[in-house]
């Protein structure tokens, strides 16, 4: 879901999790109430500076995807394995 406001775009990422936001049209409902203020807070680090073009740092990920998927990438170099043996990767 993107929301404009006063010519500025902020991107909402809306994550399905158990417990987590009731639903967009709920989220939605919230915001326009109250359309000069959007405060939402999340666990992690901020992507202000790398959206504002400020840093490019990447540090190394891991991600686990399914039973034996497996992504690892760092600012170099990136490698996936997937459950069926298939390899890929760029250095």
């Amino acid at each position: 879901m993107i929301i404009t406001m006063k010519k500025q775009v902020i991107a909402v990422f809306l994550l399905s999790t158990l417990g987590g936001l009731a639903s967009a049209q709920s989220l939605q409902t919230q915001i326009q109430d109250r359309p000069n203020i959007l405060f939402i807070t999340v666990e992690g680090q901020s992507l202000a500076a790398l959206m504002r073009g400020e840093t490019q740092a990447r540090e190394p990920v891991l991600s686990v995807f399914g039973p034996d998927n497996f992504a690892l990438r760092s600012q170099r170099w990136r490698y996936i394995r997937y459950a069926d043996g298939y390899k890929k990767g760029h250095i």
